[in-house]
Formats: structure tokens, C-alpha cells, sequence
């Protein structure tokens, strides 16, 4: 017997590598609700994927099994479309949902009445052109209010419909050969330019839907950079200090609380894990101190800064979401977010062959040699000579570290 639901009749949305909805080009997220319940009486016969047997079911013939009605789904509203997660085997999660391009009509807002709203859970009800009447069920009646009218406000601008003819206009440059052709394609880029500059500082959901097309121009204009650092000898160190600024930046659907209400340091935890895993944790060495992780972080935000107890607590739920990193605390208090694959002998072994090469190393020499803070390199010494690999020469002048000769002797 196939199984299917509210749920696997609608399309598959991707997801990140930590659990976060992939955006399309021009997408905000608006809202952001839990614990919603998801409704189709009426879904389309074609449409066929499997659900979970232990749901309450309805049967429509005697080979399939429809479950009508699916739980504890958490709701993403964007301006492009209505999202739903459901949390799978393990830590893995799924996304479906609508676009708001296949919504027909107006959204209806339920129960209607003082009386009968007393009885009823609030309910937006949702005509669509391939799933008959689709109803989201809430537990309260604010986060409906909240989602019915981001969603009827992204209706009415329907950003779709844009991102549909910036495509077109891309898709047909100015052709032709020689200076002429040449010159017209620069006045063009020069151009589209100017309107990305006078449109981006306009509303907020308007900047930050532009935000994406100034990513990938200082994507394009970094890597433009690093062609020309590699055939250059000698690097300006003013160009240096501009690529390094351009690589931090590039975060621009940042989780708010606005938008994520209470699952505002969940979704935080999982941006974070994303941030860190686009190559700034592998270039640390796989562990980086959490005060490193914050400046790091919202400096590539920009605007809409997380404050630094928000951090901690993101940063605490990483290890929950077994996205391949954690945070822990030194003895010494220190906080780090270290990848789960990050080996304390190993670098522990390290540090040794290091001493026996230089003669002894200091905490500063450390983080010179493995590209990481002092205070960072200072742990990973006291570590490493608590596992006996190193012992310390302790002097007016500083802690030298050596290889440990008396480990080696019994």
C-alpha cells in the first residue's frame, strides 16, 4: 500500500546544508511560524510521493492511502512563495510548498465571527490552481494575522513578476562586434548600475532583495582580484586588504526576530553553520574562538547586527543540529565553535613536531605557524601538554613550550 499526505502532494524545495530554506534570486523571507497544521481535501490524483504510515489516514481506493491533514509543520512565508518544513529521519528536514504565482483569488481568512472563533483554530484558506483549497491551520490567532498579511501584502507587489523580466533583459545583451559594440555594452552595465544604486535604498524588503545583485558583484569583482594576485609577483596590499573585506560580506537573507519569532536562535544557529561552512572554519584550522565567529559573522551581515548573547545561544544550539560543528569551553573559560572532525592529538602532535623544529615555541609563534589568535594558540599548548606531548619552560621573559623528552624517556 503507497502512502501519501497534504504534505508529499506538493513540490520539493530545496534546503542548505544546515536546514535552511535556499532562496531564489530576489526572495525575502517575511515570516516565520511553527507548529502549523496543513490541509488539502481536494489534491491532485498525479501527484504521488509517500508519507509517514503512522499518520490517521483517509483511503481513496484500494491501493493508496491519502492522509488529508498533516501536523507540526513549520510555515516560511516569502514574497515568492509559502513554504512548509517537516523534520524527518533523524536531524535531516524537508521542504514543500506553493508558489504564490499559483494562488487564484484572495486569501480568506477563518472561522469569521466573534462566536464562532470562540470554538474554531484560526485558518487561512487558500485557493490554488493545482491543489484545489488549501487551509494552514494556527494556534493562535496573532501568528495568523501576522502570516495573512505579509502574504497578501506579497500578492499585491508580486516580486515574481520582476525577477521574471530582470531575466529576460539579462538573457538579450547588446550584440554585435567592435568599439561600437563594446561601448554600448559598458553604457548598459554603467546603466543597470545606476538603477541598482537608486532602487536599493528604498523600502526594506526592496533592499534586500538587491542585496543579491551586489553579492554577486563583489563576488565577480573578487575573484576578478584573485586572477590578478596570482600572475602579479608582488601583491598590493591595499587590493589584499579589499578582497579579504569583500570575501566577509555576502549574507544577505539574515535570520531576524521579526521574521522568525520564536524559533528566531534555531534558524540563527543553522545561518551561522551555513556562514562557517563556506570556508571560514577549514581556513581557521577547524576551530575558531566564539568572540572570532561573532565579529567575523556580522561583519558579512553589515546591518541587522546580532548581539552577543544571542550569539552564544545560537552558538550553543549548533552541536543540537548535528551540523558537523559544536561549541566548546576550554578549562579556561574560552569559548570556541570547532568542527567535529577537528583532532586535539593531532594538533597536539603538531605543536610537538613544531617545538622540535624550532627549539621550543610560545603561545605567539604558535598562532604565527597554524594562522590562528594567541589566545586560541595559548589552549591548544595547555591542551597539548596535558596529553604530554609538550612541557613548559616558564620564564621572566615568557612560556617557552618543548617536546616533551621526559614522556618519551619512561
Amino acid at each position: 500500500m503507497s502512502n501519501w499526505s497534504a504534505f508529499t502532494v506538493l513540490p520539493v524545495f530545496s534546503l542548505t546544508s544546515s536546514g535552511l530554506l535556499e532562496h531564489y534570486e530576489d526572495e525575502v523571507e517575511t515570516v516565520l511560524v511553527p507548529k502549523v497544521q496543513v490541509r488539502i481535501l481536494t489534491p491532485s490524483p498525479m501527484i504521488h510521493a509517500s508519507a509517514n504510515a503512522d499518520d490517521s489516514a483517509n483511503t481513496f481506493g484500494l491501493n493508496e492511502t491519502y492522509i488529508d491533514r498533516i501536523d507540526n509543520l513549520v510555515l516560511i512565508a516569502t514574497n515568492h512563495r509559502i513554504v512548509f518544513l517537516r523534520d524527518c529521519k533523524g536531524f535531516s528536514k524537508e521542504a514543500r510548498g506553493i508558489g504564490l504565482r499559483r494562488i487564484r483569488g484572495s486569501l480568506k481568512a477563518l472561522p469569521v465571527g466573534f462566536t464562532a472563533s470562540m470554538y474554531k483554530s484560526p485558518k487561512i484558506e487558500i485557493t490554488t490552481e493545482m491543489f484545489g483549497t488549501v487551509v494552514i491551520v494556527f494556534q493562535d490567532y496573532q501568528a495568523r494575522d501576522d502570516v495573512l498579511q505579509k502574504l497578501d501584502l506579497s500578492l499585491k507587489r508580486k516580486a515574481w513578476e520582476r525577477s521574471i523580466v530582470r531575466t529576460k533583459k539579462n538573457v538579450t545583451p547588446p550584440s554585435g562586434v567592435g568599439v561600437a559594440a563594446i561601448i554600448a555594452r559598458n553604457r548598459q552595465r554603467n546603466e543597470e548600475a545606476r538603477k541598482l544604486s537608486r532602487s536599493a535604498f528604498g523600502e526594506y524588503e526592496g533592499l534586500l532583495s538587491q542585496a543579491k545583485e551586489v553579492q554577486a558583484v563583489i563576488h565577480k569583482y573578487s575573484a576578478t582580484l584573485d586572477k590578478q594576485n596570482n600572475k602579479q609577483s608582488n601583491v598590493n596590499e591595499d587590493e589584499a586588504r579589499l578582497t579579504d573585506m569583500l570575501r566577509g560580506m555576502g549574507i544577505t537573507n539574515a535570520v531576524t526576530k521579526k521574521a522568525a519569532g520564536s524559533m528566531y536562535h534555531q534558524q540563527l544557529s543553522r545561518q551561522l553553520a551555513d556562514f562557517l561552512q563556506r570556508g571560514t572554519l577549514a581556513q581557521n584550522g577547524g576551530i575558531m574562538t566564539l568572540v572570532d565567529v561573532f565579529c567575523l559573522y556580522n561583519r558579512a551581515l553589515g546591518t541587522n547586527l546580532v548581539s552577543a548573547d544571542d550569539m552564544f545561544t545560537a552558538a550553543n544550539m549548533i552541536g543540537s543540529h548535528n551540523l558537523g560543528m559544536s561549541m566548546r569551553e576550554f578549562q579556561s573559560g574560552v569559548l570556541v565553535i570547532q568542527a567535529d572532525e577537528h583532532d586535539d592529538e593531532l594538533m597536539a602532535k603538531k605543536l610537538s613536531a613544531l617545538a622540535e623544529e624550532k627549539g621550543g615555541i610560545t603561545a605567539i609563534h604558535a598562532g604565527l605557524c597554524f594562522k590562528i589568535n594567541t589566545i586560541l594558540a595559548t589552549e591548544m599548548l595547555h591542551a597539548a601538554e596535558a596529553m604530554e606531548y609538550l612541557c613548559r619552560d616558564k620564564t621572566l621573559e615568557s612560556t617557552i613550550f618543548h617536546p616533551n623528552r621526559f614522556a618519551t624517556m619512561s
